[in-house]
C-alpha cells in the first residue's frame, strides 16, 4: 500500500464523498443522517440536485477504479466495483439535463407571447403521483 500524500489525498476525497452520499441517501432517519443532511444541504447544496449527485457518483466510480487498477489490487475487482457507481453516476446525469431540459421549455412556454396557462402547461409536462397526468382516471 502506498501512503505518499497523492494517494492519501485521493483517498481521503473518497471516504468524504462516499460518506456525504451515504447520509444523503440513507434510508434511515436517526439522528445523525437528519443532522448530517441539514448540514449537506447547508454546506454542500451541489450534492443534492440530481446533476451534482450524479457528477458526485461518477467522480467515485472513475476514482475507485483508478486506484484499485493503479494499485495492482485487481483489474477485475475494479471493473465490478467501480461500474456500478459509475453507471449510477451517467444515470443520474442523464435524468438531471432531462429534468432539467422539460423545465427551460415549461418556463419558455410561460414566457412566451400568447403562452398556455400554467394549468394546460401542467397537463402537457406535469405528472401527479401515480404517474398520472392531471385530468387522468386512476
Amino acid at each position: 500500500v502506498d501512503l505518499d500524500l497523492p494517494h492519501l489525498i485521493t483517498m481521503a476525497y473518497l471516504v468524504v464523498f462516499g460518506a456525504i452520499l451515504a447520509i444523503q441517501d440513507s434510508p434511515f432517519s436517526v439522528q445523525l443522517t437528519i443532522a448530517g443532511r441539514y448540514l449537506i444541504t447547508k454546506y454542500s447544496r451541489f450534492v443534492t440536485g440530481l446533476v451534482g449527485r450524479g457528477n458526485c457518483f461518477l467522480f467515485l466510480g472513475c476514482t475507485l477504479m483508478a486506484m484499485l487498477w493503479d494499485h495492482d489490487v485487481s483489474p477485475l475487482l475494479a471493473i465490478i466495483f467501480a461500474l456500478p457507481v459509475s453507471a449510477l453516476g451517467l444515470y443520474a446525469l442523464a435524468m438531471g439535463f432531462l429534468k432539467t431540459a422539460a423545465l427551460a421549455r415549461a418556463q419558455k412556454g410561460l414566457k412566451a407571447p400568447g403562452a398556455k396557462s400554467p394549468a394546460d402547461l401542467i397537463g402537457e409536462y406535469g405528472v401527479v403521483q401515480g404517474g398520472k397526468g392531471p385530468g387522468e382516471e386512476k
